[in-house]
């Protein structure tokens, strides 16, 4: 009896370690595609799409645009490069540049409109063909600083234009100068708008000077007239600078950290291409995951 159980028992154990030892067949179904990436939710996706097209163009996207938008950014939700490349076919869009238009105009203009400036320009051609010969050179230069801002959005769209031009032909213009009469009204606007600061006292006076058409200095650079207050200030770390805060606090709700303006100050240095600079910030985990 004790010998049939120990055989039992051993034929038992042996079973067991045979069938341990058995090869794990994994059987592999065709067209069987992994699962979605369950951390970023499809909600996520969608405010994101949403979030994109509200900020660049100034509306939500239609069906159409946010189909193709998904199928970009499903192939790997937290790739940022993925998410750039999408942010780059948007960019050809013609209501991206008309939106970028319309924040300038709104910021410093007073949303005037291309109605009002093609008025503006008819009355200056009135009144300079009423003028003397020798005088009508002064309203032929009001009428083109005029035509400038006339059609921005199609400047901006063909690349005529880039961002920095269309801020200094917005300040550079008979509107501007009557919304910030005076010089010291002039410099203490640009300065604030674009600096986010108020200038320091020599800056100021400097500046008036300069915009005044006297000989003075402006950020280490000597210049004369308004339209070399212009250049210099155009040109300036301050403006490249301002320009990073600008994206910074309207896309992220934050300042940038120094480390932030470093980098981004080499990037946009080099061709000031606002967009460019957009898009870097737009596809960023840190705007996608707001």
């Amino acid at each position: 009896m004790k010998r049939s159980f120990k055989v039992l028992f051993f034929t038992a154990l042996t079973s067991l370690v045979l069938l341990s030892c058995e090869q794990e067949v994994v059987n592999v179904v065709g067209g069987n595609n992994p699962p979605e990436d369950p951390t970023v939710s499809f909600q996520q996706r969608d405010r994101y799409i949403e979030r994109v097209y509200i900020t660049l163009l100034g509306r939500k996207p239609d069906t159409a645009e946010h189909s193709a938008a998904r199928t970009i950014i499903d192939e790997n939700p937290r790739d940022s490069a993925q998410r750039f490349t999408w942010l780059s076919s948007i960019m050809s869009n013609r209501s991206v540049a008309v939106k970028r238009w319309d924040d300038i105009r709104s910021e410093l203009l007073e949303s005037v409109d291309t109605t009002e400036i093609s008025n503006l320009i008819f009355s200056l051609q009135i009144l300079m063909q009423g003028a003397p010969p020798e005088q009508q050179f002064i309203y032929q230069a009001e009428i083109d600083r005029l035509q400038r801002i006339q059609y921005v959005p199609d400047s901006l769209f063909a690349g005529v234009y880039s961002t920095r031009d269309a801020h200094r032909y917005a300040v550079d213009n008979a509107i501007y100068d009557d919304i910030n009469m005076g010089a010291e009204n002039f410099v203490v606007s640009v300065f604030d708008h674009f600096l986010y600061r108020y200038p320091t006292q020599f800056e100021l006076e400097s500046s008036k000077r300069m915009v005044e058409g006297f000989r003075d200095v402006l950020f280490l650079q000597g210049g004369e007239g308004k339209q070399d207050f212009l250049e210099i200030f155009y040109n300036s770390d301050g403006y490249v600078e301002g320009q990073i805060r600008y994206v910074y606090l309207n896309y992220l709700f934050r300042e940038p950290t120094s480390y932030e303006v470093t980098t981004e100050r080499a990037r946009f240095s080099a061709d000031y291409d606002f967009e460019e600079m957009q898009m870097r910030i737009l596809s960023t985990d840190e705007y996608f995951f707001l």
